[in-house]
């Protein structure tokens, strides 16, 4: 089983899409709601635009905080590419931005906030990372590259059914590698950051006497994380740890 515990009682699935576009979120809805009609937290919401994407993040926030039994996977249906997410009304937000308003959900449920980004190059969301703030996600789902319609649909149906027969997002995360879904799992990501930082440092190749070397040095390994990374890579990192404490 994942060592992140999942525990939810809600799956928010927010769209933004053009009026003319297939309605992937709302598919998703129905298909869910069809599958496990005994599940009552299955949500679909539509939003037109940024400012309402915004609104709406407040509200489940402001639901977060006064209800910590409340704890959501947030599925978002949208278009994006490397730099941003795109709205119905051809309004646009950077990563980043939307990273700062994840990060507020994820504190408030301890770093267990799962979020599934279906859309088109939603991976390099992580490229916005950073250590000195807190993690915008526990698990973050998402494709790399382009996805097709059919693929979004039937990769998001595979990992809500096995979140909900088994809630293991590891064996989650490996079927959704088989449909071209990258799976970023912040505990690990940090862990794997600050032992490269801490090799590095031990071999002379970087010396990190300020906070903004530490943070420069770690950021640029989210980049590493471009194409997934599996537990065979966490535990090269380790053992490179162990062999230079060793000498």
């Amino acid at each position: 089983m994942s060592k992140l515990s999942v525990v939810y009682n809600s799956i928010i699935i927010i769209e933004s899409l053009p009026e003319n576009e297939y309605k992937t979120g709302e598919v998703l809805s129905s298909v869910l709601k069809e599958s496990h009609p005994d599940h009552s937290g299955i949500q679909y919401i539509p939003v037109a635009s940024k400012d309402e994407f915004i609104e709406l993040m407040e509200e489940i926030r402001f639901l977060m905080q006064d209800n910590q039994g409340f704890k959501p996977i947030v599925d978002i249906e949208t278009h994006g590419n490397t730099k941003e997410i795109g709205f119905a009304d051809n309004s646009r937000m950077p990563w980043k931005e939307l990273m700062d308003m994840l990060r507020g959900l994820n504190e408030i449920c301890k770093n267990e906030l799962v979020v599934f980004l279906a859309c088109c190059e939603g991976y390099h969301f992580i490229k916005s990372t950073t250590i000195s703030k807190y993690s915008p996600c526990g698990y973050l789902f998402s494709p790399q590259e382009k996805i097709s319609v059919l693929n979004v649909i039937n990769a998001t149906v595979e990992f809500f059914n096995e979140i909900k027969a088994n809630g293991d997002l590891d064996v989650a995360a490996d079927l959704m590698q088989l449909r071209g879904i990258n799976c970023f799992k912040s505990e690990v990501f940090f862990h794997n950051s600050l032992t490269i930082a801490l090799i590095q440092d031990f071999k002379g190749e970087k010396k990190m006497s300020t906070d903004i070397e530490r943070e420069m040095l770690i950021n640029s390994l989210s980049n590493t994380y471009l194409g997934g990374i599996r537990d065979d890579y966490t535990k090269h990192v380790i053992k490179c740890f162990h062999e230079h404490v060793r000498k």
